[in-house]
């Protein structure tokens, strides 16, 4: 039997995902919730995800919704393979912060 594709989303894609503006982002989220690829993250990316949530030009859209925030961080770790953070990595020197997704990925493939 063949496993299904793990993707690993990138923060900006989490909150774009949030907001329904990015198709991208829709179309990953609808492959996860018909369970036909799986999401891998890990602590240090939903950390990354709480982060990005506080800045004020994020965070002015979000009044209110505490609940929707709630819930998906919720659905997140019952539903997503939460990698260990056992993988470290320090590959992307672009962005330094990029690693936490690569050593996700190694963490969640099989």
């Amino acid at each position: 039997m063949r496993r299904k594709p793990v993707a690993v989303i990138d923060s900006n894609l989490f909150v774009s995902g949030l907001f329904g503006q990015n198709t991208t982002t829709a179309q990953l989220q609808e492959l996860w919730i018909r369970q036909k690829i799986y999401l891998g993250t890990s602590i240090e990316i939903m950390k990354e995800v709480n982060r990005v949530l506080q800045y004020p030009r994020i965070k002015k859209h979000l009044t209110g919704n505490d609940d929707l925030i709630r819930r998906f961080f919720r659905l997140v770790f019952r539903k997503a393979l939460v990698a260990e953070d056992h993988f470290e990595t320090d590959r992307v020197v672009d962005d330094p912060t990029d690693n936490i997704f690569l050593a996700c990925a190694l963490g969640t493939r099989s």
